[in-house]
């Protein structure tokens, strides 16, 4: 999961500037490793613009809403 904090040449390298780039993290279930992450570095995501949702959360595209994981 720290992975997710480090910047990627293969996102864009030099044309992207990091934190220009937008990431939205939807975890596939809840985990208590999963909690303990994102306790551990909400700050840090803040920085980098992470959003980390709920397994739960439901996505709205083109007029419809469905379920983030099915």
């Amino acid at each position: 999961l720290d992975v997710v904090g480090a910047p990627s040449p293969c996102w864009g390298g030099d044309r992207v500037a990091w934190p220009s780039l937008q990431v939205t993290l939807i975890p596939t279930f809840d985990s208590l490793v999963m909690h303990e992450w994102y306790q551990e570095t909400h700050e840090r995501q803040q920085e980098l613009g992470i959003t980390v949702l709920g397994s739960n959360s439901t996505v709205a595209m083109q007029d419809e809403t469905f379920p983030a994981c099915k």
